[in-house]
């Protein structure tokens, strides 16, 4: 009898360290419901996203965005546009490769579309 219960021990043993503890390969990921390998033997791949959000075209700075040469400079990198209760004060934000647009007072208006012009972040409140 404990001969029998050894060997079902080891077995079940071995399916969790198949199942569960198999090193994973470097361009692998574990399976979202377990560790290592899926417990149908697949590997777990990540799922395609079918709707990038790519700006098109990609734009890599201030100097090749249209809509940034048209504003006016104003102190080192900041632009300006408008005069009296219309002025407005731009800033190239180089993490989302975007346009931040401010008020005269410094606040901050939102995002816009560096290709277009066109306003696509509001404020956060």
């Amino acid at each position: 009898m404990n001969n029998f219960i050894e060997k079902i021990l080891i077995l079940i043993l071995v399916f969790t360290t198949i199942t569960f503890a198999v090193p994973l390969n470097y361009d692998q990921e574990a399976c979202p419901i377990g560790f290592g390998r899926c417990i149908d033997g697949s590997i777990f791949k990540n799922p395609v996203n079918k709707n990038p959000v790519i700006k098109d075209p990609i734009i890599k700075g201030p100097g090749e965005s249209p809509k940034w040469k048209e504003f006016d400079s104003f102190r080192g990198k900041t632009k300006t546009t408008g005069t009296g209760k219309d002025k407005q004060y731009y800033e190239w934000d180089f993490t989302h490769n975007d346009i931040e647009v401010y008020d005269k007072n410094g606040k901050h208006l939102g995002s816009m579309d560096p290709i277009n012009g066109n306003m696509t972040i509001q404020p956060s409140v």
